[in-house]
């Protein structure tokens, strides 16, 4: 039924649910921050840009959303989907959107008018935009890093409640 027993051994552990979720998310979220670490060095570094502790403190909480964004999002998609083949699919086609759909590799301003009306209205584009206005030291708006912050809580709560249900039929 599974592709590995460790799903059986977690279940029969005498641990809940939320830790279950709590340290899946945990290790997202040092796998991210271990790359924002990475990234912000080779940026600061190729760029030769200074950037204040304030500017390095705002990307860090935009960042840190964001992370933890993807981490609950992840651990979603993961419970939602058992077979590993069409998890890798998905994730790819993920890594494609939001590199390339959000404005992350191409600037938004390269797309067509009637989808920057759609995708401006993600608050996790608005996020990814807020981080790039804090490098090139432009303003920003918190709208963003609100929203998105929001709405990963209430996808955690949804994991939490769906993990539930997936674990009651395993």
């Amino acid at each position: 039924q599974f592709e590995s027993r460790q799903v059986e051994a977690l279940l029969k552990s005498p641990i809940s649910n939320m830790d279950l979720l709590s340290i899946n998310i945990a290790r997202g979220m040092m796998y991210g921050i271990g790359q924002f670490c990475f990234a912000i060095i080779i940026t600061s570094t190729l760029n030769h840009e200074y950037l204040s502790i304030g500017s390095i403190l705002i990307i860090s909480f935009q960042m840190l959303t964001l992370i933890f964004h993807f981490s609950v999002m992840g651990t979603f998609l993961g419970l939602l989907i058992s077979n590993a083949m069409l998890l890798t699919n998905i994730s790819f086609f993920l890594f494609i959107f939001i590199t390339m759909g959000l404005g992350n590799f191409i600037p938004l301003e390269n797309y067509p008018n009637s989808y920057l009306a759609v995708i401006e209205n993600i608050p996790t584009t608005t996020a990814f935009a807020n981080i790039k206005s804090v490098i090139i030291h432009s303003p920003f708006n918190w709208y963003g890093f609100s929203f998105t912050l929001l709405g990963s809580n209430i996808l955690f709560i949804i994991t939490l409640i769906s993990s539930h249900k997936i674990f009651r039929k395993i």
